[in-house]
């Protein structure tokens, strides 16, 4: 099985699903269209689409027909999660590590899940999965009271037969601007110094960074400016179309990307930068990505 990237009529990238013979694994690419026509991310697509292959492996490898699928199938596939690769076929001698976390195999389950739904509503399968691999418990078996907990307090608890108990989450870990520092200072360019201290000072993802056009960035109000370019020269994205905002950033911040583009941004890239009456940054022809 192989993840395969594409491309669009749109020069969008997207993802499909094929198996050892090249052929397209039908359900899963279908799946992954639908995903895509509700507006997934696109690297929402690429997680889906390599957890659909490890679960179509799992079918191959134990010869198991994908549309009829049992609770003992599914309690299988988390078991073959936790082994290693090849460590169904030859039983360990010896207890091994657990080859991924938790977290993962239930993202793997929820995509399953996802999958069975979908053809279930499809009317490509006759039974509903989330049936087989929830069970309710009557609503004295909560954990605590949440705010709204009078609404629905004879409503039973849903329960997931497989999910993995996952380690709780702490606070966000972080680095002070002391190790930032650090990463800034062997930068022999500036272009790498202002990509680190614009992911540190922003807090946005990479992709958006290199999204970036100059006429997102407002002098006058300290503030850049998400937006959906769609497809890009240099592949860059948002995460998705609702994730468009304004970020507020330091003036010294702001300083360092005009300088930036004034070395950057020669006639050879065709942008014509200037300032407007109010100090807003502004363009006269198209302006381009961050490089």
């Amino acid at each position: 099985m192989r993840v395969i990237e594409v491309q669009t009529s749109q020069h969008d990238r997207r993802y499909v699903l094929v198996d050892d013979d090249g052929e397209l694994v039908i359900p899963a690419v279908r799946f992954l269209k639908h995903l895509d026509q509700r507006g997934y991310a696109r690297n929402t697509l690429r997680s889906y689409a390599h957890m659909l292959k490890l679960y179509f492996e799992y079918v191959h490898e134990r010869g198991l027909d994908y549309r009829n699928p049992t609770l003992d199938d599914i309690g299988l596939f988390v078991h073959w999660l936790k082994l290693p690769s090849g460590s169904m076929k030859v039983l360990p001698a010896q207890p091994v590590d657990q080859a991924r976390a938790n977290r993962t195999i239930n993202h793997a389950l929820t995509v399953v899940s996802g999958l069975y739904d979908y053809l279930w509503r499809s009317d490509d399968v006759s039974d509903r999965l989330t049936e087989k691999t929830t069970i309710y418990l009557p609503s004295g078996a909560r954990r605590y009271k949440d705010f709204l907990y009078h609404i629905a307090a004879e409503q039973p608890v849903a329960k997931k037969l497989l999910k993995q108990k996952e380690p709780k989450r702490g606070r966000p870990k972080t680095i002070p601007k002391a190790q930032v520092r650090q990463l800034m200072e062997p930068c022999d360019n500036q272009r790498d110094r202002l990509l680190i201290w614009l992911l540190y000072e922003s807090s946005i993802r990479v992709g958006e960074a290199l999204a970036l056009w100059v006429e997102d960035i407002d002098v006058a109000a300290c503030q850049l400016h998400i937006r959906d370019r769609g497809h890009l020269a240099n592949g860059a994205e948002i995460k998705t179309a609702s994730s468009e905002r304004t970020v507020e950033v330091s003036d010294a911040l702001i300083n360092e990307m005009i300088s930036y583009i004034g070395v950057a941004h020669t006639f050879e890239v065709q942008t014509i930068i200037y300032f407007s009456n109010c100090g807003e940054l502004t363009k006269g022809n198209r302006s381009r990505t961050m490089r």
